[in-house]
């Protein structure tokens, strides 16, 4: 007997379940710390520029037992800063939480309210391939700017248009 189409979804989002707890379970870093690996790398390419090593990673894992946290995240794709940024969400790793189905700094209103204004703004002026519009946005209103943009690339957001196109709120936040 074939199994339903819910059904087949219920055993897949069980066995993705038990795959990022055995995932969390093994990992030498926990959700906050990656997160705060994240918010090292985010602030620190985003004031001095990237190159294609790990080195921000390696330093911030100076006060970590480096050799296992790096082995963790090359196991999962991480090779370099940028991967860290784009590739090491802790919900993708461990996890969703209760408000988040992927990183994101922003609260759902917040998010919202920048597509939105940058989608007005887009038609208005175009897309200049770039984050401009978009970093101006936040820092009017003075929310954290690297943390934001890399999330933002993360979901497809490389530049102003591809925010309005590409992040979608329904992938980021849990339904109601």
């Amino acid at each position: 007997m074939s199994l339903s189409k819910k059904e087949r979804r219920r055993l897949a989002e069980e066995e993705l379940d038990a795959r990022q707890r055995a995932r969390a379970s093994r990992s030498p870093l926990t959700r906050e710390e990656l997160d705060e690996l994240y918010a090292f790398v985010a602030e620190r390419a985003f004031r001095d520029g990237r190159d294609k090593s790990l080195a921000l990673t390696t330093e911030w894992l100076t006060s970590h037992d480096r050799v296992p946290a790096i082995a963790f995240l090359n196991e999962h794709g991480v090779a370099t800063d940028w991967d860290v940024l784009v590739n090491a969400d802790p919900c993708a790793l461990f996890g969703p939480t209760a408000t988040r189905l992927a990183r994101m700094p922003l609260e759902p209103d917040q998010l919202l309210a920048l597509i939105d204004s940058i989608d007005t703004q887009v038609r208005a002026v175009g897309c200049q391939h770039d984050l401009r519009l978009t970093r101006a946005w936040l820092e009017e209103r003075g929310l954290p700017t690297a943390l934001v943009e890399f999330a933002l690339i993360a979901q497809g957001g490389g530049c102003d248009c591809e925010v309005v196109l590409n992040v979608d709120p329904e992938r980021i936040y849990p339904g109601e």
